[in-house]
């Protein structure tokens, strides 16, 4: 609330200064060169504009009070100001205006007209949704496709902006399913319960929850759903695919744990995996550990081998593919597989993601996922994933893959090295991986090697 209070005042102190300092440029330009020096029909434009700013300000008393002489000024130049009247009607001296109006982005900025009742607007910065009137003003001028080139938040952010955008042609059929989307996204209790009412009748769907899921505001999210519930427009897949799209953009279980709490039939057996992986790509570790503390939510405890190294199979995980969970292993199409927790993290370059899987697995990190780091070049990734190496075979069979590999970086096998010393003071081991990375042309560790002691046969 005060963030708000704060930036109308600053709006407010915004409009003033600019009020002042245009009508006082406009006076030493009209005392300089006479009635002609503000005959375009720019400077008319902008006269009117300037006047209704004014009368707004001088409205909220205070400070303001002093605007009296600045009103006096602004009528003397408008008296002053010599009109082609007898060629122009009325009408057409405002469409003039208009369009000028329109041409001019720091008149537009503060001038808005709406030309269903030839009166004018003026926002100019006095109301926290001046913008989103603005924009919807644009569209009733330049048609509603500018929307679609704006920021639709400013047009559904609040009540009076709506109605514009309505009357600039938002509320038509081809683009109702966008209108939906967006009301989804950035809508409020209020917006909705206008656009649904009486005069706009906005269909509500349960596409409009998956919008809301990105919007960050559980409230607002658990809101809309008690709505499409109560209306019986939500359905199961509407319901996954807000749990899909929370998981993606972030949530700490507040729209999770609301979906949950519906206990919708038949969830899938890759819900709470698809969720993880969602997350994981995303990097949110909050929603991760949420996922995953709160699975028995959803009707499906974690498996034991939920973050180790398991292949999962196509039979499983084709609808959760569909919804954007699963990526497919490059090279599977016969025997689709798809990329499992960890590696997905890798993929995503998330280290903090890498870190937690690792302390919550029980198999050790598979050759695949240090290889995969490796490749993308995430030297800090591949070191975290070798935190639980603390077997002989698998520091000796992980080091035999990583020396063909001809970009792996020397700071790598050092930290192995350090994590596993009796490995490294065989004479044969040094060797055998000499011989590797000679072979793979990698001179940087070939000669780290070397400097340790090994030897060539």
């Amino acid at each position: 609330m005060e963030k708000t209070m704060e930036a109308a005042q600053l709006a407010v102190d915004e409009a003033y200064a600019y009020v002042c300092a245009r009508v006082e440029a406009m006076m030493r330009q009209l005392a300089k060169g006479g009635p002609a020096a503000i005959s375009s029909p720019g400077a008319d434009a902008e006269l009117h504009g300037l006047h209704a700013i004014a009368t707004q300000l001088s409205a909220l008393g205070g400070r303001f009070h002093g605007l009296e002489p600045i009103l006096a000024g602004l009528a003397a130049a408008r008296g002053c100001h010599a009109e082609p009247a007898a060629k122009k009607s009325k009408s057409c001296q405002a469409q003039s205006a208009a369009h000028t109006a329109l041409g001019d982005r720091v008149i537009l900025g503060h001038i808005l007209q709406f030309t269903s009742n030839r009166s004018w607007l003026f926002i100019a910065g006095l109301s926290p949704h001046w913008r989103g009137a603005y924009m919807a003003t644009c569209a009733r001028h330049c048609g509603v496709a500018r929307l679609f080139r704006t920021a639709w938040r400013e047009a559904l952010f609040s009540v009076d902006t709506f109605a514009a955008a309505a009357d600039a042609g938002l509320l038509r059929k081809q683009h109702q399913h966008a209108l939906r989307r967006q009301l989804g996204k950035w809508g409020t209790r209020v917006l909705l319960a206008c656009a649904s009412g009486a005069g706009f009748d906005v269909a509500l769907e349960g596409s409009m929850l998956v919008s809301a899921a990105e919007s960050g505001r559980p409230d607002w999210f658990i809101h809309l759903g008690r709505l499409l519930v109560t209306r019986g427009v939500l359905s199961r897949k509407n319901a996954l695919l807000a749990a899909v799209t929370a998981a993606r953009c972030g949530d700490g279980g507040g729209m999770l744990g609301w979906l949950a709490s519906l206990g919708i039939t038949e969830m899938p057996d890759w819900l709470v995996l698809g969720l993880a992986t969602a997350a994981a790509r995303h990097g949110h570790l909050h929603t991760l550990r949420w996922v995953v503390a709160h699975a028995r939510d959803w009707g499906m405890p974690v498996p034991d081998d939920f973050f180790d190294n398991f292949a999962v199979m196509s039979c499983d995980m084709d609808e959760g593919v569909l919804f954007g969970c699963f990526e497919q292993l490059v090279g599977s199409d016969e025997f689709p597989e798809y990329y499992n927790l960890v590696d997905t993290a890798v993929r995503a370059g998330h280290l903090h993601i890498v870190q937690y899987i690792v302390g919550q697995q029980v198999a050790t990190v598979s050759t695949e996922s240090v290889t995969l780091a490796v490749e993308m070049g995430l030297v800090d990734v591949a070191i975290a994933l070798q935190d639980d190496w603390d077997e002989h075979d698998a520091v000796e069979l992980m080091t035999d893959v990583l020396a063909n590999d001809r970009n792996c970086p020397v700071e790598l096998f050092d930290n192995i090295r350090a994590s596993s010393l009796p490995y490294w003071s065989a004479a044969d081991n040094l060797s055998r991986l000499l011989t590797t990375v000679e072979a793979a042309d990698n001179v940087p560790l070939a000669a780290w090697l070397r400097s340790l002691g090994a030897t060539t046969h």
